[in-house]
């Protein structure tokens, strides 16, 4: 029999010191006891027991650390990155564009749910190889953690989805090649470069009497029916405001119905007034066929769009 004192513990190894100042290395699976540092201990040939005498020391945090499990110091160091992270791209959306994206924000909870699944997961297929129960129970713990995170982002996508108000559009491109033509606007252009030479925006001369503009058949209009440059109206409820490269994009619900959106686009010549979210608007311009944005699940959403002139909200 010897006695020593535990001075160093591994996944698969202990190390025990003795009084005469050597050392000598013993497999984990020796032991009948949670091992600590400076634990003192009573060798019988292959078997390793705890001496009765022996009291766990309070550890310093860092010796405390250096004995948590493997899978429990790469999530925590993983949360500290995704923080680290998140608050770094916070500070550059709201430097860069006033405000956080939902789209954003859905996205790095997205990613960060499913890299700590399959983490976690691979890590559990690796403990099965072990016989250190511990570390299986641990990461059986944060998988399901982790899986819990990834089903309840899923649903909070659903439930937003099922409400019809649909994540904001970041990209808008034009589906329609037919141009707008009126005698308001001798120089026809597309709808797409409506959007992307500002300029001709505001050389439109704007006929400034409403009851010229009318509404019209969502569904005629959804299906491109209704010709390019014709003068209409829209009433209904503002779901997104978006600045961007001189002009202003909005999606609105007509009357208030989500399964009614239109996108439009109004020139900052034209835009008089503070436009917020959940403004009612009454919205006075030309049709400009179909456009298409991105949605956060990277598909494509196509809508009735319209050049607006004049607004009251």
């Amino acid at each position: 029999m010897m006695n020593g004192i535990i001075i160093k513990i591994t996944d698969k190894i202990i190390v025990i010191g003795f009084e005469n100042g050597t050392a000598k290395e013993f497999p984990i699976e020796n032991l009948n006891f949670e091992p600590y540092i400076n634990a003192q201990v009573l060798i019988f040939d292959d078997i390793i027991t705890l001496a009765q005498n022996s009291k766990r020391r309070k550890s310093h945090t860092g010796v405390r650390f250096n004995n948590t499990l493997l899978i429990t110091k790469i999530n925590i160091s993983l949360l500290f990155l995704v923080f680290l992270i998140a608050i770094i791209f916070f500070t550059f959306s709201v430097v860069q564009h006033g405000k956080i994206y939902f789209e954003d924000l859905f996205n790095l909870f997205f990613l960060v749910a499913i890299v700590f699944s399959i983490l976690n997961l691979f890590y559990l297929l690796i403990t099965l190889f072990r016989k250190k129960l511990k570390d299986r129970n641990a990461t059986m713990v944060y998988l399901i953690i982790s899986l819990l995170s990834f089903v309840a982002t899923l649903i909070i996508a659903l439930i937003i989805v099922s409400d019809k108000d649909v994540f904001p559009m970041r990209k808008v491109t034009t589906e329609s090649s037919s141009q707008i033509k009126t005698s308001d606007y001798e120089k026809s252009t597309s709808a797409s470069e409506e959007e992307n030479d500002v300029d001709k925006l505001s050389e439109i001369d704007v006929d400034n009497d409403k009851s010229h503009y009318t509404d019209v058949d969502y569904d005629a209009w959804n299906h491109d029916e209704i010709e390019n440059g014709t003068k209409i109206k829209i009433n209904g409820k503002v779901l997104q405001e978006l600045e961007e490269d001189g002009s202003h994009l909005l999606r609105v619900s007509i009357n208030d119905d989500y399964d009614k959106i239109v996108l439009v686009v109004i020139s900052d010549s034209h835009y008089d007034r503070v436009i917020a979210e959940g403004d009612q608007i009454t919205l006075y311009g030309l049709s400009t066929g179909r456009q298409s944005y991105t949605t956060v699940f990277n598909s494509s959403k196509t809508l009735p769009s319209m050049l607006a002139l004049m607004y009251e909200n």
